[in-house]
């Protein structure tokens, strides 16, 4: 098989090792999807994707099925599809970086969870606006007094999106465990806990749709997790 890509009137050439399918060159910051120029597969055969048909960057790793004129799938092959990282965040012995360099972090610990609320019941309701004008108002206050970090409990969904629309803001997500588990191996508290994590990280991401949140870490209780 030979693929071509493409994005924004730009032709992407593909290698392929084994079954596995990678563009030459990484897709732009923010692509979130790109078209099958062309694709060449043996006489007979048939393809689950043809010319044309667009590829959502966000659903990689994507599968491409090869079948023979029989109807048997002769190859299942793999599409990997990147785009560039903005945020790049690594550590070295003594700092965070960013993009290679020490992030000086100046933060604040926010919760948008006023008097009369509960953190557990704020996270799910459905806000009105006066409330998120209230978190907006909060973040563009932190952002002035020279922060350019926000550390993060269990927010409702709006306060990323206030973060984003702000914008110059890092977020350090806390992730919250129960450190009264009696038994830190047993099924239950594991799932429950990957429940847990998985909704924080679709929260997130449910507003950061280029797959770039400005996200540095996320804290946890310090436990040995064997998930």
């Amino acid at each position: 098989m030979k693929i071509e890509l493409e994005h924004n009137e730009t032709t992407y050439t593909t290698s392929i090792n084994g079954l596995t399918v990678t563009p030459l060159k990484t897709l732009p910051y923010g692509a979130e999807e790109v078209s099958i120029k062309t694709i060449e597969i043996s006489d007979k055969a048939t393809s689950s994707k043809k010319q044309g048909d667009l590829l959502q960057v966000g659903e990689s790793p994507i599968l491409i099925d090869i079948t023979a004129e029989s109807g048997a799938v002769q190859k299942e092959y793999t599409i990997n599809l990147t785009a560039e990282i903005v945020n790049s965040f690594t550590t070295n012995d003594h700092s965070i970086l960013l993009n290679q360099a020490p992030l000086d972090i100046k933060g604040v610990f926010y919760t948008p969870n006023y008097p009369g609320n509960l953190p557990w019941d704020i996270e799910r309701s459905v806000l009105s606006t006066a409330y998120e004008n209230s978190i907006l108002n909060d973040v563009n206050n932190i952002k002035e007094i020279g922060a350019n970090t926000i550390r993060l409990w269990d927010p409702p969904v709006y306060t990323y999106q206030a973060i984003k629309e702000t914008g110059g803001l890092f977020l350090l997500q806390t992730i919250w465990i129960n450190t009264e588990e009696s038994n830190f191996q047993s099924t239950g508290f594991k799932e429950g806990t990957k429940a847990y994590i998985k909704k924080i990280i679709d929260r997130i991401y449910s507003v950061y749709r280029d797959n770039n949140p400005p996200l540095i870490s996320k804290i946890t209780s310090l436990i040995s997790l064997h998930l």
